[in-house]
């Protein structure tokens, strides 16, 4: 969290909202983020891959086939968001 990204967002929505304060209630409020860190490991048939952690995900493991898939695995879906 606090991304310049992030901070972007909310500084946009809030002039967004601003010329709407006679209606709405406009405030921010801070919250603490409990982010857990950790490494990750990911082989593929013995040779290592680079590999990173999903910020805010559980720890656990995997151990999997990789299958190849067409077009990304989403053809179906994909497809409904091109312009």
């Amino acid at each position: 969290m606090a991304s310049p990204g992030h901070v972007g967002t909310v500084e946009y929505l809030l002039a967004q909202l601003e010329p709407l304060s006679d209606y709405y209630d406009i405030s921010t409020q801070d919250f603490e983020v409990l982010a857990a860190s950790g490494t990750a490991s990911f082989s593929v048939n013995g040779a290592d891959q680079e590999a990173e952690i999903a910020r805010f995900s559980p720890s656990g493991g995997a151990d999997a086939k990789i299958v190849p898939v067409a077009n990304a695995g989403c053809e179906a879906v994909c497809s409904t968001f091109r312009a």
